[in-house]
């Protein structure tokens, strides 16, 4: 395994950086994956530049960790059950981009950071104003793509029915692709998927340059 996942929660005065993984993680050579999640605060206080002097700790921390770093923020935003999507409360996509270029913009001069914009599979609502290319920054604030999926088996759902229609809508930015969650759920077939989404289906799409398993027992047993 070379991608190292970490769910990291935005909180001011709690949480620093993940500096503890530094001789498990980067002193081995393998990349560490942090899914920064923005609980706890707005994307209007992202914006207005109240939260600027804790994410600038946190890319200090990061450059002193030294090792390559994925960094995803405001990840699956094209799904209603996070606060920073897009159509949570009184938030837009256009607020979602604000904050994403704002966060990006302070680390700036962070070498070893690479932003991954991170989609969900499918956007929920499924409507024009949530689609996935509304919520997208701009080449200039996105270093690497990225879509989560997952089967949730009701119904059954095979790696391709999830993942052709947006990996095909990420490679038009061409920017490398990752699947940073993928899983199924259990039952008869999930061998069966796994043996098809690792030997069949990924193989085809060259531009996906990596990929993780949400190994967890949460909605479903993953």
């Amino acid at each position: 395994m070379n991608l190292w996942p970490v769910f990291v929660s935005f909180e001011v005065g709690y949480n620093s950086f993940p500096t503890q993984y530094k001789s498990s993680v980067s002193e081995k050579g393998k990349t560490l994956v942090i899914f920064w999640e923005q609980y706890g605060l707005t994307l209007d206080q992202i914006i207005n530049g109240s939260q600027d002097t804790y994410i600038k700790q946190f890319a200090d921390g990061a450059r002193l960790y030294g090792g390559p770093i994925l960094l995803a923020p405001l990840h699956e935003m094209n799904g209603y059950w996070t606060p920073w999507s897009g159509v949570s409360g009184n938030n837009t996509p256009q607020k979602v981009i604000l904050a994403w270029r704002h966060m990006y913009d302070l680390f700036r001069g962070v070498p070893n950071v690479r932003f991954v914009w991170t989609v969900n599979s499918d956007s929920v609502p499924d409507t024009p104003e949530n689609a996935i290319g509304a919520y997208y920054p701009g080449d200039a604030y996105v270093d690497d793509v990225a879509v989560d999926g997952f089967n949730f088996g009701n119904p059954w759902q095979s790696f391709d029915s999830i993942f052709h229609a947006p990996l095909r809508e990420l490679k038009l930015y061409k920017k490398p692709i990752y699947i940073l969650s993928m899983a199924s759920a259990g039952g008869g077939k999930k061998a069966e998927w796994i043996t098809d989404a690792l030997t069949v289906q990924i193989p085809k799409h060259p531009e996906i340059v990596g990929w993780i398993w949400f190994n967890q027992n949460k909605e479903q047993n993953w």
